[in-house]
């Protein structure tokens, strides 16, 4: 547990001040993180944990409680019901004109079931762990499962944290590249063996998809942690990038055994992941209710957003979602983005009552100019 510095070198939703080193932790401690984990996780303190549901990325269609007939159509309609398989791609843009929304980041973090935190791991350790990991992300039925076409690129850490490193510009500049602390400046080196363990950056990598817009980081922090960011030509496209995180994620639960835990769902080194390990993560430009920081903090809260002004005043702001427990991933997906939805819709609001504002003025400006050069005989009153 470590005090906030004014650095922030970690993203301070990452950890909450907190990380878990190994899964005794939440036995041994749980007079104090259980307290912790419902405030983060927008629940009441008096409020029992539920037991986590099963995962569920997508919706599934119920179509009625008896089996169809064997030899029916897949298409026929049964009860006036239509048959058809359940979907694993969602199209939802939250922001056709680009305007509001200018960037987006949908992270899922996993722990494989044998094996504690990387903090915790041997050499060895990280090795088998980096190969279980590579072994299924590096195939082409990985590839085939987010809709790719072509296999992608493993870069191990140190390649991502040589100076200058091509790979590293590439994932900053799209979202993609988790903070990272400096392990050889020594007034980082103790946070860096705190959070990573005294190995780094040995046995650690990341796999790029051929697009650039899919990664798996390996043994940074969580054994892994897949993120997705949007294209720039369509930002707000969170159901695309949603979609894709889903099926990496389905095929993954299908060949690796990962920790679990019947009331957190997915245990984690960061408390504010537990549960699903899903994070949203939007950059929106909102220059009418940046104005108000703290109204608009309110704002987000009320809807279960976490808000990063960043150190300066412009109108560019971060939002993600609080909860990731004790709902199953399509439900915080649709709860997000009704939550982002609403939010562009108030910046909407602001901007075209501030526009008819100004139009109203102008409208009397230019009456009042009107009426004195009439008055003066220069324009004839008709």
């Amino acid at each position: 547990m470590k005090k906030a510095t004014k650095e922030k070198r970690l993203d301070e939703d990452l950890n909450v001040g907190i990380v878990i080193p190994d899964y005794d932790v939440f036995v041994v401690f749980q007079e104090f993180l259980v307290p912790l984990i419902k405030d983060v996780h927008c629940m009441e303190g008096t409020q029992p944990l539920m037991p986590h549901p099963a995962m569920q990325f997508f919706p599934r269609y119920a179509i009625n409680d008896q089996q169809p007939d064997a030899a029916a159509s897949p298409t026929a309609s049964n009860n006036g019901n239509i048959l058809r398989e359940n979907p694993d791609s969602v199209q939802l843009n939250l922001d056709t004109s680009g305007k509001y929304i200018t960037g987006c980041v949908i992270e899922c973090a996993r722990n494989l079931d044998a094996y504690e935190f990387p903090l915790n791991l041997g050499i060895a350790q990280l090795e088998q762990v980096e190969r279980l990991i590579t072994a299924r992300v590096l195939s082409m039925d990985f590839v085939h499962a987010t809709g790719e076409t072509e296999l992608g690129t493993y870069y191990s850490m140190n390649e991502i944290l040589e100076n200058p490193s091509e790979i590293r510009t590439i994932l900053a500049t799209n979202g993609l590249l988790i903070p990272l602390l400096d392990h050889t400046d020594p007034y980082q080196t103790a946070e860096s063996i705190a959070i990573n363990g005294r190995y780094w950056p040995y046995g650690r990598g990341v796999y790029v998809s051929v697009d650039g817009s899919l990664v798996v980081w390996v043994n940074a922090q969580d054994h892994l942690r897949l993120l997705c960011c949007t294209g720039s030509k369509d930002p707000a496209a969170i159901g695309a990038a949603y979609s894709k995180v889903g099926r990496a994620m389905n095929f993954l639960e299908e060949w690796i055994l990962f920790k679990h835990s019947y009331f957190l769902g997915c245990l984690l080194s960061r408390p504010s992941f537990l549960g699903t390990g899903l994070k949203f993560t939007l950059t929106l430009v909102l220059p009418h209710l940046c104005k108000e920081k703290e109204n608009l903090r309110h704002l987000c809260v009320v809807r279960g957003l976490q808000l990063f002004t960043g150190d300066g005043d412009g109108p560019t702001v971060r939002m993600c979602n609080m909860r990731s427990l004790a709902q199953t991933e399509w439900q915080l997906f649709q709860d997000f983005s009704s939550a982002i939805t609403n939010v562009v819709a108030l910046e909407k609001e602001l901007s075209m009552s501030n526009s008819l504002h100004i139009a109203a003025t102008l409208l009397r400006i230019f009456r009042k100019k009107k009426h004195s050069l009439a008055a003066d005989g220069a324009v004839p009153q008709n």
